[in-house]
């Protein structure tokens, strides 16, 4: 509270600034010339500055409240939310760890009786790309039992030669590109390297020729694999 001395001063003050509305303090005034005279106004902003800081700390609170509730809220919402995704997660790992398992038996079988066949009668061309096939299924089981059974598998990156996994997908493939009438009309750069996994690379290759063999409609069916080099200046 201001008493009139208080007010007389600040009210000078204010005509020597000679500014006709503003704030002072937690004041407000505003001055205006009547009659001849100079008559200055004030408002006390005390009170009014209390209920804005009042609210103010009223509106922080009721929402630091809302936001603690909402977060707790939130917690079994959220277990509710991941529970079936984590099942189903579950039951994918299950189920390929399982045909895994059940896999693994015919092909070590085939294995055994491709190698017998082979002290039997003579490698041949045959044999040797059930063999290669073979041991290619055995390594897919492989990685889906650690995918089953792994939270994060890590690939191994390396230094490979695709030209040479080109070619010895091309080979193991020639077979089956005769008996649908196909021919591989190859054009391929000796020794491109890349990094990346090699038993995912030759996947890929593998996947391509055998689409390549089934689903082309022409005879022929051209492999390129060149080494381009792109120079940064």
């Amino acid at each position: 509270m201001y008493n009139n001395d208080e007010l007389t001063q600040i009210a000078k003050r204010i005509l020597d600034d000679k500014k006709h509305s503003g704030r002072t303090s937690n004041l407000s005034y505003v001055v205006k010339d009547k009659n001849g005279y100079t008559l200055v106004a004030f408002m006390d902003n005390t009170v009014s500055e209390a209920g804005l800081r009042t609210m103010l700390r009223y509106v922080l609170i009721v929402g630091f409240i809302s936001i603690i509730g909402m977060f707790l809220l939130s917690l079994p919402l959220s277990k509710c939310i991941i529970k079936p995704l984590e099942e189903n997660d579950r039951k994918q790992k299950q189920f390929i760890s399982d045909a895994s398992h059940e896999l693994k038996t015919p092909v070590a079988i085939i294995g055994t009786n491709t190698e017998l066949l082979s002290r039997e009668i003579g490698n041949n061309e045959w044999l040797v790309n059930i063999k290669y096939e073979n041991e290619r299924m055995g390594i897919l089981i492989k990685q889906l039992l650690d995918l089953s059974h792994a939270e994060d598998v890590i690939v191994s990156m390396e230094n490979i030669n695709l030209s040479r996994i080109v070619f010895g997908e091309i080979l193991s493939f020639e077979s089956f590109a005769f008996e649908k009438g196909k021919e591989f009309i190859i054009d391929i750069d000796e020794d491109v390297y890349l990094i990346g996994n090699q038993i995912q690379l030759k996947q890929l290759v593998s996947i391509l020729l055998d689409n390549a063999i089934r689903h082309s409609s022409g005879k022929n069916i051209n492999i390129n694999l060149k080494r381009k080099i792109i120079l940064l200046s």
